[in-house]
């Protein structure tokens, strides 16, 4: 199956700051990638932007955020990202989507046009979707240097339309038992996870799989943070089979808020990609494992280049915990 920019739709989801820069600096570099692509903005009331370099545009109920990290004001992001998502993926006409964030942008997206598509057999065991979901290795934390599990990144999923519904289409958590079920309890998140003192039951990013993972009969844990080895197994076969990770700097990937995020911050513990083709060969996939981890190497030479021995320790640490 050979894609082509008349079969995707790109799906911009969350808040803009600054309307002009997210017009000039997202936008426009899709629109000049091609006009074959759909483009459509999903964000919620108040927003009230427009422009000519839009496809459609959609507003939805802000469902609201309560506290999650009472110490930083960080509230959770949950809800909004299920409503507004599942919203722009409703308007999308073309058969495959790139759901992206609002500060997130690709220089070009021609390795979509190059992909060729991966169907999940029916036999798969734990199987969500009809074809793989591409996600970032960025914010994919791999669990034997992070002990977290059922956390895709967000940053950009590439699905069938169908696919990505269905990941978007649970109800939104019940609050606000949600937001803080570790208000009264010992939070046992990570110290190395990013917000370690979060409230929350479930991240984010862990919800909407969960939840479908739930839909599909299949067991889910009572909170985002139980870690053992009977659920490793089980986030290792989830992963393998439904997702297919890529390295956001082999594919052009920028975020307004880190221009050079992946020379700059510490993913030593996040998957690399050969990890990722690792876990799609334990599932039963047949796929060509490169010999060498290229992405752990640049981020060693990141990080020795921005003169941090801390992350570069950590990255040298990653070569080990595989």
């Amino acid at each position: 199956m050979n894609l082509t920019f008349s079969d995707i739709s790109i799906v911009i989801q969350g808040n803009i700051k600054d309307h002009q820069v997210f017009e000039s600096e997202i936008l426009k570099k899709y629109r000049d990638i091609s006009s074959d692509l759909e483009i459509i903005f999903s964000t919620w009331k108040g927003t009230n932007f427009s422009s000519k370099l839009l496809d459609k545009y959609i507003e939805s109920d802000d469902p609201g955020a309560l506290l999650v990290f009472d110490e930083l004001k960080i509230t959770n992001s949950t809800a909004r990202i299920m409503a507004s998502s599942k919203a722009g993926l409703l308007l999308s006409n073309r058969p495959w989507i790139l759901k992206v964030r609002s500060d997130i942008y690709f220089e070009n997206i021609n390795w979509l046009i190059n992909y060729s598509p991966v169907k999940i057999p029916l036999s798969s065991k734990n199987k969500l979707f009809q074809y793989k979901v591409i996600i970032p290795t960025y914010f994919t934390p791999n669990p034997s240097r992070q002990q977290v599990l059922f956390h895709p990144g967000d940053w950009f999923m590439f699905g069938t339309k169908s696919d990505l519904i269905s990941l978007f289409s649970c109800n939104l958590p019940e609050e606000p038992l949600f937001s803080r079920f570790f208000e009264n309890k010992i939070n046992p998140r990570p110290s190395n996870y990013t917000w370690y003192k979060d409230l929350r039951q479930y991240t984010s990013e862990q919800y909407p799989l969960l939840m479908l993972m739930k839909k599909k009969n299949i067991e889910i844990f009572e909170h985002g943070f139980i870690f053992d080895k009977m659920w490793k197994s089980v986030h290792d076969i989830v992963l393998g089979t439904n997702f297919e990770l890529i390295s956001g700097d082999s594919i052009n990937l920028f975020s307004l808020k880190h221009k050079s995020f992946y020379k700059k911050l510490d993913i030593s513990s996040m998957y690399t990609q050969k990890e990722g083709l690792e876990l799609a060969r334990a599932a039963g996939y047949k796929v060509e494992i490169p010999k060498f981890d290229w992405e752990k190497f640049r981020r060693l030479l990141y990080a020795i280049l921005d003169l941090n021995i801390i992350r570069s320790l950590k990255v040298l640490r990653s070569f080990l915990i595989k």
